[in-house]
């Protein structure tokens, strides 16, 4: 792994350059499907306003982030 430690992904690549990422088709979808069929996807749906947030410049990249699932850590 430690050859891969400096590599991005690369929705934070899109993220830093100003573009808009892939976080709706991949995780946006998986919480539409998920409450179009009554299953409850509390983590994801977190992801997905995160990077919305961060897309839009009301948050930035950082570990400080990490803070909005301490609640699921219980």
């Amino acid at each position: 792994m430690k050859k891969h430690a400096s590599l991005k992904p690369s929705m934070l690549q899109d993220i830093e350059k100003g573009k808009k990422c892939e976080v709706e088709s991949i995780n946006g979808i998986l919480s539409k499907e998920g409450k179009r069929a009554g299953i409850a996807t509390p983590v994801n749906d977190l992801v997905v306003q995160l990077i919305g947030r961060i897309e839009t410049k009301q948050a930035y990249p950082g570990w400080s982030n990490l803070e909005a699932f301490k609640s699921f850590l219980s």
